[in-house]
């Protein structure tokens, strides 16, 4: 900051940082909401006049701004990328970064990056190139002052390197560069020594610096270099952003990766879809609601199947799309769209399932999947479903969900010859012919609560292939067994991405559940895994996590 100085200096250099700024909120009565002290009439003036010339009300004395120690006032519009990802490892490189901001505004008459957030500005920060100053000079035409842009524009552009080892190491080295690309020693500033909270007053400098004339260079760029070598003096002041900056910039990542999903091909809308069903989370629920009347069917009939995972009674948000996809679908699609519809609290949709249980005209396995929802919603007796279920038996059952979904309803309603059958099961070798009905059978008695089985099926999961071991520690997830967690983060670094995905999928789960503690650090480097879809899975993860510590994923109609 540069105060007014005596006739023939240009003033007086203050190093400040805004970064630190805040008012206590446990300020006692009579204490200033201005200074943090004792209410003075000074503070009652600012109040007032402050009141005076702005269109917002000012804060009551003893409110507390939202800003606190090591958070960003105002924009982020000066902080390193490495800054934004985390704020915990930035050294003073991420200085260098800051001052070449400052010198691209002081040259160019503004910042490089501009835009409507501060999620979107930090995502600039990190992944977009700054145009030279001379460019961007020449666009906005910025009168010329006869600079040098030759040998300006690259000491601003390595001042604004996204890799600190590409930048300038130190101040001392930007100051010398951009002295001999300005044509002009700043050496009277250098040898203070100057503290947090001190000021220098820099000597007289050049009357074409002083006093700029038309096509003069301006006074902005001689205070910052004098502010460079205060810097270079060793009193330099990391402007850090506060963990919120840095969570709204990997919000921000995270958004952007949904949106593009959400938006791109029918294969990408589709994989979202499968993702926000398999992680849960309703945070998405408007990305489903949406889906369900995309024009590709395989699109719609993917957000039906999340929509049966996120639904609860009062998303008005799902009546008016489940009522179009009511008007199109047929057979097993039209079952799932009345049990949608009943979820959400449409209790004339339990007619049309009621309906296909008993009419002859459906498939054994369609009339199975209405008698297993029926049975869900407490509207049908274990009698009733077994005898659905022994149908599709006979018929051939191909959907191996189905029927444990099936068995897993009459364990649930206490149906002794399932229970005895599955307990029978479960004492088989788990190797050879045997093996597929014992874990089917951990499974179903995992998911039906039943005591000891959880136990069991973890000590299984443990002595599988990677492929089983996230199939079996989905069940410990639907149950909200958190040893999962142990059992599937090794997982993350499996070679093949299809198990990556699928075992970050069920952590997801946890964290939407709010039943991982410490998520961010495994999700967070996961964006940019090198498979779109682990990325895409880690985004919707951290979004429906942040979501359910917020509170807003639970929600209805959200």
């Amino acid at each position: 900051m540069l105060l007014s100085g005596a006739e023939g200096s240009v003033g007086t250099v203050k190093l400040l940082d805004f970064g630190i700024a805040k008012i206590r909120a446990e300020q006692p009565v009579g204490e200033s909401s201005v200074t943090g002290f004792e209410t003075t009439e000074l503070d009652e003036k600012k109040v007032l006049q402050l009141s005076e010339s702005g269109s917002r009300p000012v804060m009551p004395m003893g409110s507390a701004l939202l800003t606190s120690v090591g958070s960003v006032m105002g924009t982020p519009a000066y902080m390193a990328p490495e800054q934004v990802q985390n704020s915990s490892s930035v050294d003073k490189r991420a200085d260098i970064y800051a001052i070449g901001i400052m010198l691209y505004e002081a040259l160019a008459g503004r910042r490089p990056f501009e835009a409507e957030s501060s999620a979107e500005l930090m995502g600039a920060h990190m992944y977009m190139k700054a145009d030279p100053p001379s460019k961007m000079v020449q666009k906005h035409q910025v009168p010329d002052r006869q600079l040098d842009w030759a040998k300006l524009d690259p000491v601003v552009m390595r001042a604004l390197a996204k890799k600190p080892e590409e930048r300038y190491q130190d101040c001392a080295a930007l100051q010398a560069d951009l002295e001999a690309a300005w044509g002009q020693s700043f050496a009277v500033a250098r040898g203070a020594a100057v503290g947090v909270g001190s000021s220098v007053t820099i000597a007289a400098l050049p009357a074409s610096v002083i006093k700029p004339k038309p096509k003069a260079k301006g006074p902005l760029v001689a205070g910052l270099v004098a502010g460079l070598a205060l810097l270079a003096g060793g009193s330099a002041v990391l402007l850090r952003g506060g963990s919120q900056s840095v969570a709204q910039a990997q919000q921000a990542e995270a958004s952007a990766q949904v949106t593009r999903a959400a938006t791109g091909s029918p294969v990408d809308r589709r994989t979202l879809q499968e993702i926000i069903r398999a992680v849960g989370g309703r945070t998405h629920l408007a990305v489903v609601a949406k889906a369900l009347t995309d024009e590709d069917p395989s699109v719609s009939r993917a957000a039906l199947q999340a929509v049966m995972v996120l639904a609860q009674a009062g998303d008005a948000a799902l009546s008016e799309p489940l009522g179009q996809l009511a008007g199109q679908a047929v057979g097993a699609m039209s079952v799932e769209v009345a049990a949608a519809q009943l979820r959400i609290g449409e209790s004339e949709a339990q007619g049309v399932l009621t309906s296909t249980l008993h009419s002859p005209i459906p498939t054994p396995e369609v009339r199975l999947l209405a008698a297993v929802l029926l049975a869900e919603a407490g509207q049908l007796q274990a009698g009733a479903l077994k005898q659905a279920l022994q149908a599709a038996l006979r018929a051939q059952l191909s959907q191996n969900s189905l029927r444990r979904d099936a068995l897993v309803r009459l364990a649930k309603l206490g149906d002794a010859d399932a229970l005895r059958q599955l307990t029978e099961a479960t004492q088989q070798p788990a190797t050879g012919a045997t093996k597929d009905a014992h874990l089917e059978a951990l499974q179903v008695l995992t998911l039906a609560k039943q005591p000891g089985a959880p136990d069991k099926l973890l000590k299984m999961a443990q002595s599988v292939v990677p492929a089983e071991r996230v199939e079996l520690g989905a069940v410990l997830a639907e149950v909200q067994d958190e040893r999962v967690i142990a059992l599937l983060l090794p997982l993350l670094t499996d070679a093949s991405p299809k198990v990556r995905q699928r075992a970050l999928s069920v952590l997801g789960r946890m964290a939407s559940l709010g039943r991982f503690p410490g998520h961010s650090e495994t999700l967070i480097p996961l964006l940019k895994d090198t498979d779109a879809q682990v990325a895409l899975t880690a985004a919707v993860s951290l979004l429906s996590a942040r979501a359910a510590e917020s509170g807003a994923a639970q929600a209805p109609g959200s």
